[in-house]
């Protein structure tokens, strides 16, 4: 391999940003002050209805059950198992989900140190853009922190990109500051053995992404085409690998798959992984109706089309690096960023109900390329002094553009934050904080910096805003409705709901949860075994959620007529009943073996009431499971019975108020 002239020039990267030492200052700042925005949302956040799902899932295996053979489960489980570390050393109280927001912190924490690592061969400050990017965009952020597989699959997909940019590979393509070019880049052996050993190490990394979510199968077939390349195209030049060495690669693949089918063939859980895991959702893709990609789609870029453009920028730049670095290019680990790209925007959109979580593998990987456009575009503005017209006519429209959009949308804050943001560079000026360039005047200098500024300003002011809405309704009324769960029932007492919202209680069927596929497509074997599973497990509280108005007619009748409501959220086995002449005569089961009680209790006092021959002695009395035979006489009543709590609480069932606990997001 030829050996690079350290005298040779290498197109200049950004190594330090403009403004001397008060860029690095405001943009660690505003990297703390997202940072904690980003555990303020894991703390408060409203959980979705789908993190009720997975988190119930994880108690489950933590308590030794396994997908797809005891419990009804579509996707890889790997990030499942990850999710049950915390049950293990926790006690059943359903409250305990928080710990896992805060692990999902974790993976976040991952995504941020891929994405720098992957930009810091473009420079420090890119890099340190490029995370405070991705922590400003609630698009990104809010789903990384939500208790769900896809930012436990990108977070691995990431860490196997990551692993593979080397100094060698940036300095293959001109990608390292000039500071670093006396580095020797031709290894003694080829191929070298710090390739087989990230080979090996990006190969495990991606078998798990796999294992974390089949949608990585979609935007990391990227590294099966450079899998290709480096086999039949690099290695028969005697070139670098792109991916370190790809038969290591191909090994730590095999590593991940490998085991997989052990856990899968010790189990005993192949038959159902198939028939659910890849069966079902293939028939879910093909039969379920929907709806299209675009219901979300504009809705969520149209907050940050600004990003876009400078996405754009990056990705330019990026293809015309590669471009002049001749036969090199192709051993340069960008392939598979800008390979990610479509696959990951085609992950998105070829899901039949294409939810705004499943952009977050296209909006980190456009955050990557907007971080470089960003940090280009400054260091052009800065640096190029023939640029001055066009750069003051791009910096009036912008201003002018984000003026107008502000006021379009009402976002008055917005715009006084724009007008007095326009005045730092200026107070920057006079207090002497500002550094200018050599050959730059002190009107142009203060232009760039206006600039730059004011996009950032931008940023915090309409993203920080938009990711406190994300807290105007926070989890605080969830978690009080757990807590008061966890106080109604054991840890061995069954709950009826459609998501698992109830996380640390057993479920009563083996579709704990069900989605719209399955109450359109199954609504009789829905119905059949929900009733079934309900008497078998003794289930004496149902967990009113969103998707109770979308279940069979028969079945919503069964459960309202069965149970009576603590609070809209919260319902109790128990059934009501009136007589207007004094003596009634019906029938009452009871769930499970334990105490039940009569509101009010003035009629275990006033009257006579019995069950199967024997008088209830008071307002509180005990009952064996089963069909029992109701007796009352005394005065005109209308009453309750119902099953006591493990608190012991007697309550009036209210029907007043609308269920708050489930929602959709």
């Amino acid at each position: 391999m030829e050996q690079r002239d350290a005298s040779q020039p290498l197109p200049k990267r950004i190594a330090r940003p403009m403004g001397g030492a008060l860029g690095p200052t405001i943009g660690l700042l505003l990297f703390l002050v997202f940072s904690v925005e980003a555990v303020r949302l894991a703390v408060g956040k409203r959980y979705g209805i789908d993190e009720f799902t997975y988190a119930h899932a994880a108690w489950l295996i933590s308590n030794g059950q396994v997908p797809y053979r005891d419990f009804f489960c579509h996707h890889f489980p790997f990030p499942f198992y990850l999710m049950a570390v915390p049950f293990r050393f926790l006690d059943d109280n359903p409250n305990h989900i928080r710990y896992l927001r805060l692990m999902m912190l974790m993976f976040l924490a991952v995504i941020l140190a891929a994405t720098s690592r992957v930009n810091r061969r473009e420079g420090q400050w890119t890099a340190l853009i490029t995370s405070l990017t991705l922590l400003m965009v609630p698009a990104v952020v809010a789903p990384a922190i939500e208790i769900r597989p896809d930012a436990i699959a990108l977070a691995f997909f990431l860490a196997a990109v990551a692993v593979l940019y080397t100094r060698e590979a940036a300095r293959r393509t001109g990608g390292l500051p000039e500071s670093d070019v006396s580095l020797p880049v031709a290894h003694d052996r080829w191929p070298p053995r710090i390739g087989c050993r990230k080979g090996l190490g990006s190969g495990m990394l991606f078998g798990l992404a796999i294992c974390a979510s089949e949608k990585v199968l979609c935007y990391g077939a990227v590294f099966a085409a450079a899998w290709a390349m480096d086999v039949f195209y690099n290695r028969k030049r005697k070139a670098d690998y792109l991916l370190g060495n790809p038969f290591t690669f191909l090994a730590g693949v095999g590593v991940v798959a490998v085991s997989a089918c052990v856990f899968l063939t010790l189990s005993g859980a192949w038959g159902s992984f198939v028939r659910y895991s890849l069966q079902w959702s293939a028939a879910y893709q093909q039969l379920h109706h929907g709806f299209t990609w675009q219901r979300y789609f504009w809705w969520i870029i149209s907050g940050i089309w600004w990003l876009w453009g400078f996405a754009v920028v990056g990705l330019g730049a990026t293809a015309g690096r590669l471009v002049r670095a001749g036969p090199a290019r192709w051993s340069d680990p960008d392939w598979l960023l800008i390979g990610a790209l479509p696959g990951a925007f085609a992950s998105y959109a070829l899901q039949r109900c294409a939810y705004p979580y499943s952009l977050l593998p296209a909006m980190t990987v456009m955050c990557i390329f907007s971080a470089r456009g960003l940090a280009l575009t400054v260091q052009a503005l800065a640096e190029e002094r023939e640029m001055k017209r066009s750069s003051t006519l791009a910096v009036v429209l912008l201003f002018l553009g984000l003026l107008v959009w502000e006021i379009r949308q009402e976002r008055f804050e917005g715009i006084l934050g724009v007008l007095a943001v326009a005045s730092l560079p200026f107070v920057a000026d006079r207090l002497g904080w500002m550094q200018r360039r050599p050959g730059l005047a002190r009107s142009e200098h203060l232009l760039v910096f206006f600039c730059f500024v004011l996009l950032l300003s931008w940023q915090v002011s309409l993203h920080f805003s938009r990711l406190e809405e994300q807290l105007l309704t926070d989890n605080a009324y969830q978690h009080e409705t757990l807590t008061l769960l966890n106080e109604l029932t054991s840890p061995e007492d069954a709950v009826y709901d459609n998501s698992g919202g109830f996380v640390a209680r057993p479920h009563t069927s083996f579709y704990y949860f069900t989605n719209s596929f399955i109450r359109r497509r199954m609504k009789r074997d829905l119905q059949e075994s929900a009733l079934e599973g309900i008497y078998r497990t003794g289930c004496a509280v149902f967990l009113h959620d969103i998707r109770f108005a979308t279940l069979p007619e028969p079945l919503r009748g069964f459960l309202t007529e069965n149970y009576q409501p603590l609070n809209p959220d919260i319902w109790i086995w128990g059934r009501h009943y009136e007589t207007t002449t004094g003596t009634l005569s019906k029938r009452f089961y009871a769930i499970r073996d334990g105490w039940y009680f009569v509101i009010p209790g003035s009629v275990a006092i006033e009257g006579k009431l019995a069950f199967d021959d024997v008088a209830a002695t008071g307002s509180i009395f005990p009952l064996t499971r089963g069909m029992k035979h109701l007796r009352y006489e005394g005065p005109p009543a209308s009453f309750y019975i119902l099953w006591l709590p493990r608190n012991g609480q007697v309550f009036m069932p209210s029907h007043r108020g609308q269920p708050k606990f489930s929602s959709l997001f």
